[in-house]
């Protein structure tokens, strides 16, 4: 087992430099410390760090009233304890598209070079490819809401349960979700994750693909959810490695209770969740978890 320490910054600002162009820039970044604890009779497994930050800039012309364009750069920066240092430059052309009917588009594409610098018994090398993005939003009506959000980087920044960044080569990234609400009392949902991430093992990265479903119940003072989660982990290889691993398959099945009170100032959650883990550890897990929120 480990203990994970994570903070996660993200900002963004636009300066209007005439009536149809503007400036914008975002600005992403993440800390993420592993304990490294372990079973009794295990080998102890070290503490590592993993750090990553991605600066974009990028001016934009309205071309019309629903479609935007321009160039772009973006610097992205990740050092970790197990898969290196690694920095990344990017020129791109991004474009934003708004038609009718609750739809909205937005795409890049443009050229990324990437350093990985000499350590961990990975060799320094450079290399320039094809680097791309797009997201989707559609929402035709209240009752649904699609979303897909994906990328190709060569840094990523992390999209779901991963608390980590910046693994590997280029990875393809990302989310597609869906949410139904068919009337007031329910709320169901659907999506699968593509992350990408240094693994706790020396010189491994981790491709994570994971598809979930929940089903949400809403009571007249809360809401009653049950959610389920497959998942697999796959394990790329970073530089020389003295054993390969085992890919993991990851299963859960959790009910979860809602409860807001003191005028939904605060909230109450308690979630009974079994999960299933095979492949380079096998392990089952029932845990019970109570929190409280409170908003000041």
């Amino acid at each position: 087992r480990r203990e994970t320490e994570s903070f996660r910054i993200n900002a963004s600002g636009s300066y209007q430099i005439a009536s149809r162009t503007s400036l914008e820039v975002r600005v992403t970044g993440r800390i993420t410390n592993d304990s490294g604890l372990s079973r009794e009779g295990e080998i102890p497994r070290p503490e590592t760090d993993y750090r990553v930050g991605q600066v974009q800039l990028a001016g934009l012309w309205q071309a019309t009233q629903r479609t935007r364009f321009g160039p772009s750069v973006r610097f992205s920066r990740s050092t970790s304890d197990t898969t290196g240092d690694r920095s990344a430059q990017a020129v791109l052309m991004v474009v934003d598209y708004v038609p009718r009917g609750g739809l909205s588009l937005n795409g890049s594409i443009g050229v990324e070079r990437l350093e990985n610098d000499a350590s961990l018994g990975i060799p320094s090398y450079d290399d320039t490819d094809l680097t791309w993005g797009f997201g989707v939003k559609y929402q035709p009506n209240d009752r649904i809401l699609l979303v897909a959000d994906m990328k190709y980087e060569a840094i990523t920044q992390g999209q779901n349960r991963a608390s980590r960044s910046g693994g590997g080569d280029r990875n393809l990234t990302g989310r597609l979700s869906l949410a139904y609400t068919p009337n007031p009392w329910w709320l169901f949902r659907m999506s699968v994750d593509l992350d990408a991430f240094p693994s706790d093992t020396l010189n491994y990265s981790i491709n994570d693909q994971a598809l979930s479903a929940s089903a949400t119940r809403i009571l007249p003072k809360g809401s009653l959810s049950l959610d389920a989660t497959v998942g697999m982990s796959r394990y790329d290889t970073v530089g020389v490695v003295i054993a390969d691993r085992d890919d993991q398959e990851f299963q859960s099945l959790a009910l979860r209770y809602q409860r807001p009170f003191f005028a939904d100032r605060g909230r109450v959650t308690s979630t009974i969740r079994w999960s299933q883990n095979s492949g380079n550890r096998d392990w089952d897990r029932l845990q019970a978890n109570l929190g409280l929120d409170f908003e000041f």
